[in-house]
């Protein structure tokens, strides 16, 4: 995040415990913003259809409190997606992050709260000038449900070239998964059921500058989150495990910015899951052959962008120029009986343009290819704009 400072009112001089004047105190205010117009359309009978959103508006406060050696800082950030929260609108607002955060030493650190999962590059670096393409790579939203966040704790530290964080967070609802992933599944800290835990963690190394490796994992039990019957009434006692688990490496220098993904999550009790009921009975998922919670999703991208105007001349401005070849399946594999979903095995191309006349603002166009299993193929026309303050 991009901050700049700014005192809400005139900071107060105090006495610390010693009799030494305290250091005046202010609040930080960040954010960022994105809006987009897009064409598009479905099949080859099919007519562009133009839409324009201010797809992300958000707002974040940073605060070190006072006493504890400048240890312990407040972070929030408040989200305005599409504009407008309505009933029946699109669109909504939402809490992304806001957290107590305790950091005596750079190689440890706690924080506690509302917190983004540490899984991936795109999760906890989502600004858009920070990413390639108009919209975030769809694998960043299908497989990894970004934003993607959850209430707990987490440690977190930096040692040389290498940095690491782990969590212990609430998890997924397990009645709300289906053959869109387990996006739909999340909590977002909005009255989360509590009795299903997760552990999550990332490390990454930069062992050279401008280039770094990253991964991270998951593993949890949804089966705290829900109550679970058979045909006849009685409570079952299920285990639900969930496990995921990302690579990934970014370069960034001498003008080409590039990035590579692979990630997947594995639900092995999948088929448990779709047998469980209500207390009446009644099942808790249709009788729809294709419509089977998955017991495997995964997905992964090639991004690789060039400067094109710094690198030839004494400009700050950069334009670059990039292409992103991407794949995704949110039913790659579902229990037996069910059938995989072809029309949500997915092969996708970006290919675009980006001007930063500073590195803190963006304006981005690109085409989108999208190529289904079966069922009709997708073009859009996007043109964006983008920006942290």
């Amino acid at each position: 995040m991009f901050w700049f400072s700014m005192a809400f009112a005139s900071p107060q001089i105090t006495l610390a415990p010693e009799g030494e004047v305290e250091k005046p105190r202010s609040t930080v205010v960040g954010g960022y913003a994105e809006g987009n117009v897009a064409w598009r359309k479905t099949g080859p009978d099919d007519s562009y259809r133009g839409t324009a959103t201010l797809r992300r508006f958000v707002i974040a406060l940073y605060q070190r409190l006072p006493g504890a050696n400048d240890t312990l800082s407040f972070t929030a950030e408040a989200e305005w997606e599409n504009a407008i929260a309505c009933d029946g609108c699109l669109g909504s607002v939402e809490i992304e992050q806001a957290y107590l955060e305790y950091a005596p030493h750079p190689a440890i650190g706690v924080r506690g709260g509302l917190l983004l999962i540490p899984f991936g590059i795109i999760n906890q670096k989502h600004e858009p000038p920070t990413f390639l393409g108009v919209e975030r790579p769809s694998t960043d939203q299908k497989i990894i449900p970004t934003t993607w966040r959850d209430l707990g704790i987490s440690a977190f530290g930096e040692v040389g070239p290498a940095k690491w964080q782990i969590a212990a967070t609430t998890t997924f609802d397990p009645l709300e998964i289906g053959p869109a992933g387990f996006a739909p599944g999340k909590t977002l800290g909005s009255r989360a059921p509590a009795d299903g835990w997760a552990v999550s963690g990332r490390a990454q190394v930069e062992p050279t500058l401008g280039l770094v490796f990253g991964g991270s994992g998951y593993i949890s039990d949804l089966a705290g989150n829900a109550d679970f019957y058979n045909e006849e009434g009685e409570e079952l006692d299920l285990f639900l495990p969930l496990y995921g688990a990302e690579l990934d490496a970014e370069f960034d220098r001498f003008g080409i910015e590039a990035r590579a993904v692979a990630t997947g999550f594995w639900f092995p009790e999948a088929n448990v899951l779709m047998a469980a009921r209500r207390e009446d009975g009644s099942p808790y998922f249709p009788d729809d052959p294709t419509g089977a919670v998955p017991s495997r999703i995964w997905g992964g991208y090639v991004e690789v962008g060039v400067e094109v105007v710094k690198r030839f001349t004494k400009s700050e401005q950069e334009l670059l120029t990039f292409a992103r070849l991407e794949t995704y399946d949110t039913h790659s594999a579902v229990p037996d009986g069910f059938e995989r979903d072809p029309t949500l095995n997915i092969q996708e191309g970006t290919f675009g343009l980006v001007w930063r006349p500073i590195r803190q603002a963006s304006v981005k166009a690109d085409v989108q290819l999208r190529d289904r299993q079966r069922g009709d193929d997708e073009i859009a026309w996007t043109l964006g704009l983008g920006w942290m303050y």
